[in-house]
C-alpha cells in the first residue's frame, strides 16, 4: 500500500525505500503511515510546493510523515515570529527541511549564540535564510569550529565575516579548510592573499584541492602566467568557481572580435570581471563606442587600456561626455581626452571638475586636452606640488613646464627631494578653497 501511494505522487524506488526503512516510521501501522503520508503531501502542496519540492522535502526529512499538519503550521508560525517572511520560510524549508523537526526554543538559543558573537539580529535573518542548515549544529561544535579557523590565522571578525558570507562552513572538517589553505600557498598565493581570496568568496573551502590546482595549471597552458593567474583569482574568486571551457570559451569569443591572443590575455588579466558579462553585451558596448564617434582602432586601444569600460553603462558613457562638455571641452576635445584615457570613464565628474577649475584657475585647463593623463593625480597633491614649486622653488608654472605638477612621485621626490607625505601635510588644499575655486567657476 505505502509504495503504491508513493509511486503515484512520483517517488523513485531509492525514495520509497529510504522513507520506508526510516526508524520512526517503522512503527507506524500501515493504515496510519498511508493516511500521514496523503495528508502531508496535500497540506505541502497547499503551502504552494511543487510535485518535485515535495518529493525532495520528504525524501531528505521523511520523519515529516510522522508530523501532523497542525504541527507543520505552528512551526511555520513559529519561524515567521522570528522575523523571517513567508517566502523566505518557504525556501528555507526546501533548503533544510529537518528546520521543522526543531522546537522554537531550539533556534532561539542558536540566535542568541549568534548575537552573542555580534551579529546584528538583521544579519543573523539573511545568513540564516541563506544558510538554515546553521541551525542543525549544536552551540559546542559551531565554538569549535571558529576556535579551529581562528587558529589558521583568521581573526575573529574574520572568522565571523566568513560564517555570514552564506557558504556553510560547519559542514567541512578542519582538515578540508587546512587543505584549502595549503594548496593554495604551495601554488604560489601568499597566506594574505588566501585570506582575501576566502573572505570575498568563501566557497572556495568547498571546492576539492586537486580540482583547483588542475584549473590553475589549465589556466597557465592557456597563456596566463602565474602572477596573472594570482592576481586575477586574488581580485576576483569566483573565477574558482568556472570550469576551464567558460574560460576558453570567452577568450575565443574576443578574438573572433578582432583581439589577438596575447590582448585577450591582457585583457582578462586586467578585467577579470569579464567572465561576468556576455559576448553580447561586450559587443553592444563596442558598437555603441563606435556609434558615438571612436574609430574601431581607438575603441580597441580604449578597452586594451581600461577594460573596465566593457562594465560601464551605457547610461554612464553618455554622462560623462554630456558632463565634460559641461565643462567647456568640445565633442572632439572630449573623444581625444577619453580615447586617450579612457579610466576617465571611471571617475565621477565632480571628481574631474574639480581638478579642471583648479587648472583652469591657474592657467592649465588648456594642457589636459592632449594630456588627459594630468586630470589623474588627486586635486591634493596638484595643489600641493604647484604651491611648492612656485613658492619654495620660485617656479613660473608654464605650459611649457607644467609636467614637474604631474611627473611620478619618485621622479618628483628626486629631483626636488621632498616626498609626498610632506608636500600634502605642508599645502593642504582644504575645504575653503575648494568652495572657493567652485565659487569662482559659477
Amino acid at each position: 500500500m505505502i509504495d503504491e501511494i508513493l509511486r503515484k505522487y512520483g517517488y523513485s524506488e531509492e525514495e520509497i525505500d529510504k522513507i520506508k526503512n526510516n526508524k520512526m516510521l517503522s512503527t507506524f501501522k500501515e493504515e496510519t503511515f498511508a493516511k500521514s503520508i496523503e495528508e502531508i503531501i496535500l497540506y505541502l502542496k497547499s503551502l504552494g510546493y511543487g510535485k518535485k519540492e515535495i518529493i525532495k522535502i520528504t525524501s531528505q526529512n521523511p520523519v515529516i510523515f510522522a508530523l501532523k499538519t497542525e504541527t507543520i503550521k505552528s512551526k511555520i508560525d513559529d519561524l515567521v515570529s522570528m522575523g523571517y517572511d513567508f517566502a523566505s520560510v518557504f525556501k528555507m524549508i526546501l533548503k533544510f527541511p529537518s528546520i521543522l523537526g526543531y522546537s522554537k526554543e531550539s533556534l532561539d538559543k542558536k540566535n542568541e549564540y549568534l548575537k552573542s558573537l555580534g551579529y546584528s539580529d538583521s544579519k543573523i535573518l539573511r545568513f540564516t535564510y541563506l544558510r538554515p542548515q546553521i541551525y542543525g549544529y549544536s552551540i559546542s561544535s559551531m565554538e569549535k569550529k571558529i576556535k579551529d579557523i581562528e587558529s589558521l590565522g583568521y581573526t575573529r571578525n574574520q572568522v565571523l565575516k566568513l560564517i555570514s558570507s552564506g557558504y556553510l562552513l560547519f559542514s567541512l572538517s578542519f582538515n578540508a579548510i587546512k587543505d584549502k589553505i595549503d594548496c593554495l600557498i604551495q601554488y604560489g598565493y601568499s597566506f594574505d592573499q588566501v585570506k582575501k581570496i576566502t573572505l570575498l568568496s568563501s566557497e572556495v573551502f568547498g571546492l576539492r584541492s586537486d580540482g583547483i590546482i588542475e584549473k590553475l595549471n589549465k589556466m597557465e597552458e592557456l597563456g596566463f602566467t602565474k602572477s596573472e593567474i594570482i592576481k586575477m583569482t586574488v581580485k576576483t574568486p569566483v573565477i574558482f568557481g568556472y570550469d576551464v571551457k567558460t574560460i576558453k570559451d570567452k577568450m575565443i569569443q574576443l578574438e573572433a572580435m578582432g583581439y589577438n591572443s596575447s590582448e585577450v590575455l591582457r585583457i582578462i588579466s586586467k578585467f577579470s570581471d569579464v567572465f561576468s558579462y556576455s559576448i553580447k553585451t561586450i559587443e553592444e558596448k563596442v558598437n555603441f563606442l563606435k556609434s558615438l564617434g571612436y574609430s574601431s582602432t581607438q575603441v580597441k586601444a580604449m578597452t586594451l587600456r581600461y577594460p573596465s569600460l566593457f562594465s560601464t553603462s551605457l547610461e554612464s558613457i553618455t554622462n560623462k561626455i554630456r558632463d565634460m562638455k559641461a565643462l567647456g571641452y568640445s565633442d572632439d576635445d572630449v573623444k581625444k581626452m577619453t580615447s586617450l584615457v579612457p579610466s576617465l570613464f571611471g571617475v565621477t565628474i565632480d571628481n574631474i571638475k574639480e581638478k579642471v577649475l583648479f587648472l583652469d584657475s591657474i592657467g592649465l585647463k588648456d594642457l589636459t586636452i592632449s594630456n588627459p593623463n594630468y586630470l589623474v593625480p588627486s586635486v591634493d597633491l596638484m595643489y600641493a606640488r604647484y604651491k611648492y614649486l612656485t613658492g619654495e622653488r620660485d617656479m613660473d608654472i608654464t605650459l611649457e613646464n607644467a609636467k614637474y605638477m604631474f611627473i611620478p612621485e619618485c621622479r618628483f621626490n628626486r629631483l626636488f627631494g621632498i616626498e609626498k607625505s610632506a608636500l600634502l601635510e605642508r599645502y593642504s588644499y582644504d575645504e575653503e578653497i575648494r568652495k572657493e575655486s567652485l565659487k569662482k567657476k559659477k
